[in-house]
């Protein structure tokens, strides 16, 4: 298969430090990037046009496919290999719009620039226009020292309302969880107060997501969620301290566990926190690891639970809250230096909410399943990137088969 060239831009707001890039160079190394350039706010590379491989990116804001990189407004461009590229993964285009960056002195405001480029591919390819929700959108990036064009394949939506209509934990801190927890292809993920499913649906492309809540609105939420994705997972409706899970079941456990302001009590979490960790402790493996975020305050509970030592602990300012903290319990260590940058996501949470990061929705090809499912003490939600529900299970005891077979 051919390399292409790639471009992704990265945040650089407030507070956004080295460990942000870090992150997203690790990412490219591991779908085996090839001549990786760093420059302020973006990074280039050359890779497959591997869609695994490409949803694994979501440390970036946008990820593009490169069809122009020199100086000066884009002339004469070769469309046709690029556009035969990108048709190849997202279907032939409906509709598109072009939007346009620029830095420095010109003659032309961006909006002219844009309107320019998107004159000449309307003129060329008789595309339907659609500013709203295009199903092509071609960036033009222009200062006096270098322009490039790319075709949008990956960015972080600015508008879910599905997610801003539900409270929950913010996607930027989502993602820094899964980060840091270093998830791998083929591990089961387990978040017990799954809620909307937000820590779920930041997990990598090649885990099997588990999400448990006591709430049937919250899993029918996080069900839509994780079915647009296509995840292989499962989502059950039960209590954190009685989950119908086999035990040694999870790799990984991450939680955003009640602060005792917004959800549950200060009290109410001297009882929870125990009972809560010891069933955690159950359905982790031995060689498992938890990674869980809660107030400050809380950090005595943690720290007091029974035969799990916290093995690391990292201080945080989420902005609007009390000050957190993000705690990683088990045997192993977990890279932790990203939430030094607490600025970064203080900074993203002042922005409209960036929500998912996924490819254009044409790569999802048939619409995703969504079934409720009842057996006797619970209910579970189970969702299904194929049309039809025939490969997934329905007892709890099966899931850890399943997620093995589902890997395979």
């Amino acid at each position: 298969m051919s390399l292409h060239r790639f471009l992704g831009t990265v945040d650089t707001g407030a507070g956004n430090g080295p460990a942000v890039y870090r992150q997203c160079l690790e990412c490219l190394e591991r779908i085996g990037a090839e001549e990786v350039e760093v420059q302020k706010g973006r990074i280039f590379w050359k890779s497959r046009l591997d869609i695994p491989g490409l949803q694994s990116l979501n440390c970036f804001e946008k990820v593009l496919l490169t069809t122009f990189r020199g100086v000066g407004f884009p002339e004469d461009l070769d469309w046709d290999e690029h556009l035969r590229s990108w048709e190849g993964v997202c279907g032939s285009v409906s509709s598109f719009r072009v939007s346009c960056k620029r830095s420095g002195k010109m003659a032309e405001t961006s909006l002219e620039l844009a309107r320019r480029l998107g004159s000449a591919l309307q003129d060329r390819f008789h595309w339907a226009l659609d500013l709203q929700n295009p199903h092509l959108e071609v960036w033009l990036y222009i200062s006096l020292e270098e322009s490039f064009v790319g075709l949008l394949l990956l960015r972080q939506l600015q508008r879910r309302p599905t997610y801003r209509a539900a409270t929950g934990l913010h996607p930027n801190v989502a993602w820094a969880m899964c980060s840091a927890a270093n998830i791998q292809v083929g591990e089961v993920v387990l978040d017990p107060m799954c809620g909307t499913g937000m820590l779920l649906t930041e997990a990598p492309v090649g885990a099997y997501v588990v999400g448990v809540d006591i709430s049937a609105e919250m899993l029918t939420r996080a069900a839509a969620h994780l079915a647009s994705l296509g995840r292989l997972g499962s989502l059950l409706r039960g209590d954190v301290t009685c989950l119908p899970l086999p035990s040694g079941f999870a790799d990984v456990v991450l939680c955003d566990l009640p602060f005792g302001r917004q959800f549950g009590t200060v009290e109410g979490n001297k009882e929870l926190y125990p009972r809560a960790l010891r069933e955690l402790r159950r359905v982790t493996k031995p060689s498992g690891r938890c990674v869980l975020l809660t107030s400050a305050e809380n950090g005595a509970l943690l720290a007091a639970a029974e035969g799990w030592p916290v093995v690391q602990q990292a201080p945080w300012n989420l902005g609007n809250k009390l000050p957190a903290t993000v705690f990683v319990l088990g045997s192993h260590a977990c890279d932790l230096s990203l939430f030094a940058s607490a600025g970064r996501f203080a900074h993203a949470r002042k922005q409209k909410n960036p929500d998912l990061d996924l490819l254009c929705q044409s790569i999802q090809g048939k619409a995703a399943t969504v079934a409720v499912l009842v057996e006797p003490g619970y209910e579970r939600y189970c969702y299904n990137a194929s049309s039809s529900l025939g490969n997934v299970g329905v007892s709890a005891a099966r899931l850890k088969q399943q997620s093995t077979a589902g890997q395979a």
